[in-house]
C-alpha cells in the first residue's frame, strides 16, 4: 500500500504504472475500476473494490483486515517515478497470477500524467506520487 506524505507543489507529473488493459480501457488491478481520462477517481466510500488477478488483497480497504489502508489515498491513483520500479511490480504481479493472465485482459506498464491535489511517497521502498486525476495514458 502506498504512504504518502507530502503535498506536491506540481500542477502535474508524468508517473509509470502497471495497470490491467481490457477491450474497453485501462483498469486499476487493486480496485478493479475503470480509469476514466479527465475525471476524478472515486473515493474509496464510492466504489466496491474487485481486484483483477490474485496479487492484491480483495479486503485492502478494510482497515481490520489490512492494517492501515491510507486515507490520503482515498480518490487517488499512484504512480513510479522510475520505469525499472514500475516493471519490477510487474514481474511480482506476473509471478503471484502463475504467468498467466485472467481472460481477455493484459496486464501492462503505461506512462501517465497524474494531476489535482499531488502527494509524494512511497510503495515499499520505491518513491511514487500520487493524484486525483489522469489526464493522459500512453502504453509503453
Amino acid at each position: 500500500m502506498c504512504i504518502l506524505t507530502e503535498y506536491s507543489d506540481e500542477d502535474q507529473v508524468v508517473v509509470y504504472k502497471v495497470v490491467a488493459k481490457k477491450d474497453d480501457g485501462y483498469y486499476s488491478i487493486a480496485m478493479g475500476i475503470k480509469y476514466k481520462i479527465g475525471e476524478y477517481l472515486p473515493m474509496s466510500t464510492e466504489i466496491t473494490q474487485n481486484p483483477i488477478g490474485n496479487h492484491f488483497s480483495s479486503d485492502i480497504l478494510s482497515l481490520q483486515n489490512y492494517g492501515s489502508f491510507e486515507y490520503e489515498m482515498s480518490g487517488r491513483t499512484s504512480g513510479f517515478k522510475s520505469l525499472g520500479d514500475t516493471y519490477h511490480l510487474l514481474q511480482r504481479i506476473q509471478i503471484s497470477n502463475n504467468w498467466s493472465e485472467p481472460c481477455n485482459i493484459r496486464f501492462i506498464v503505461v506512462k501517465i500524467i497524474l494531476s489535482k491535489d499531488l502527494m509524494t511517497g512511497t510503495y515499499g521502498k520505491y518513491e511514487v506520487i500520487a493524484g486525483r486525476m489522469i489526464t493522459k495514458i500512453v502504453e509503453i
